[in-house]
């Protein structure tokens, strides 16, 4: 299965992971991580992230957002590219 990101590795716990504009919203499905994880916006126009059972909100540039490990959430596209900084936290 082809990821609908590509990742750019910064350290052993953080990457940039990028979207982009030809990312199909069916590729962008709810879904649980492992691990904790803090992610933060570089940049992204109308791109938006949901937690389960909760409204969906703008990711901003600079956003700070914590997800904690096996809590269910996705990405709604924008318009253009997004991309988020990753920094995992091994749990």
């Amino acid at each position: 299965m082809v990821k609908p990101y590509i990742d750019d590795r910064l350290t052993e716990n953080s990457w940039l992971r990028k979207f982009t504009s030809n990312t199909d919203s069916s590729e962008l499905v709810w879904h649980r991580d492992s691990a904790d994880r803090e992610i933060s916006v570089a940049y992204g126009n109308g791109w938006m992230f949901q937690f389960e059972d909760e409204l969906p909100f703008e990711l901003i540039e600079s956003n700070i957002i914590n997800i904690q490990k096996m809590t269910y959430h996705r990405l709604i596209k924008g318009e253009g590219e997004l991309c988020i900084r990753i920094t995992e936290n091994g749990n």
